[in-house]
């Protein structure tokens, strides 16, 4: 890894935490060059303003998501076991990452609208696609797709919600057949 590769990292890595521990607009770039041991001017040889790097690291969060649910989407025929793989992938990813899946959480409904350019693959919209092929399947029943997408994201990201507010302990993974199942349930019925 080149070095400025290695600055833009830690750069995005301080500032990601950061954004989840105080609120992007309560973060200066100089708490960000402070964190990443960097000087201050360095933020903007990677990023025209913070609100540029609020928006990249949101997108990257959703890119990598949205890849991984699509593997599991051509891996798996059988919509009840799509389920379960899915919401696994993201407990998974969350566990990994979980200042990129906080930031995630906080932050979509802000920078989402924002982002000049959009992920490559929309998870929300992987997901849609594989309930609507479910339905035209018969695997499950047909309802207004917007409402059934709504109510089996609810179940996955009110549970990492509550993990991120503290009221859940453990891993995401720890969740993840109880969640698959609920979200099952809501689909199917």
């Amino acid at each position: 890894m080149r070095k400025g590769d290695a600055t833009r990292e830690k750069l995005r890595r301080a500032a990601l935490a950061l954004f989840v521990e105080q609120g992007v607009t309560e973060t200066t770039t100089r708490d960000i060059a402070a964190r990443a041991g960097i000087a201050e001017g360095t933020i903007y040889r990677h990023f025209a303003s913070k609100d540029e790097l609020a928006a990249d690291l949101l997108r990257d969060q959703l890119s990598r998501l949205g890849e991984a649910l699509y593997a599991v989407d051509r891996a798996e025929d059988d919509l009840p076991t799509k389920i379960r793989a899915f919401v696994r992938c993201y407990c998974e990813m969350a566990d990994a990452d979980w200042h990129g899946f906080s930031y995630q959480l906080l932050y979509q409904h802000v920078w989402l609208r924002r982002l000049p350019e959009p992920p490559s693959r929309n998870p929300v919209t992987v997901v849609r696609d594989a309930l609507e092929r479910g339905m035209a399947a018969g695997a499950i029943p047909r309802r207004e797709i917007e409402l059934v997408l709504g109510m089996a994201l609810g179940v996955v990201m009110q549970t990492a919600i509550q993990k991120l507010y503290g009221s859940l302990d453990g891993a995401m993974t720890d969740y993840a057949e109880e969640v698959a199942e609920a979200v099952w349930r809501v689909v199917s019925q």
